[in-house]
């Protein structure tokens, strides 16, 4: 009996001794993980901060890029020697070549765009090359398009000399049908003037499905 009693007085006073101790390391031990669990958000928060910012800045870098290309393709000398020669003669034909050759490298070597044109005033293609999924082609006459009705190229033709149309984006449409597998779009154009200044209302155009990888 009194050892029963010796043992429960030794349990009691474990208790009385240890359990608030338990409590308060128990207590420290929360506040720790709390405090690491805040501290591991915060540099999880300002890593996605830093993410997005880095993104931002990475698109509007190509955005830069692609203004950059197009204020080339404007003022490429082809297409302004082009401009200065009357439609339907040998020098036309041989100047159109030299346009689709500079587009057909441009493709191949940026591997950004997924079509680069050239549009008169009707909307009509003078020359088109596609990428092909890396392998670029020259679209031949016969197969170009009249691109009057769509709005980038109608919002395109009213900007003024360095200014550069940028559309939403978009699905591609080929023939009045969504193109299958779908291919997210966004559109560029800028109109083309002489090297007088004067407005030749034309419109280089080019598109890419790159931008956003």
């Amino acid at each position: 009996m009194l050892k029963k009693i010796a043992d429960q007085g030794i349990l009691k006073q474990f208790l009385i001794t240890f359990l608030p101790l338990s409590i308060l390391v128990g207590g420290v031990l929360l506040i720790i993980h709390q405090a690491e669990s805040k501290a591991e958000r915060g540099a999880i928060s300002i890593n996605e901060s830093r993410n997005v910012d880095l993104q931002a800045k990475i698109a509007a870098n190509d955005f830069n890029l692609i203004k950059s290309d197009l204020m080339f393709l404007a003022t490429q000398n082809e297409l302004q020697s082009m401009l200065n020669v009357p439609g339907g003669t040998t020098e036309t034909l041989e100047l159109r070549q030299a346009i689709a050759k500079e587009y057909f490298s441009m493709s191949q070597q940026k591997q950004l765009y997924d079509q680069i044109r050239f549009l008169d005033t009707t909307g009509k293609e003078i020359v088109r090359v596609n990428f092909n999924k890396g392998q670029p082609s020259v679209v031949p006459d016969e197969k170009l398009q009249v691109q009057a009705k769509r709005y980038w190229f109608k919002d395109t033709l009213p900007l003024q000399s360095g200014e550069v149309f940028i559309s939403p984006l978009d699905l591609n449409i080929e023939r009045g049908k969504i193109e299958q597998p779908l291919k997210p779009m966004i559109r560029f154009g800028t109109p083309v003037f002489d090297s007088q200044g004067q407005s030749q209302h034309y419109c280089v155009g080019s598109r890419t499905a790159h931008i956003f990888d």
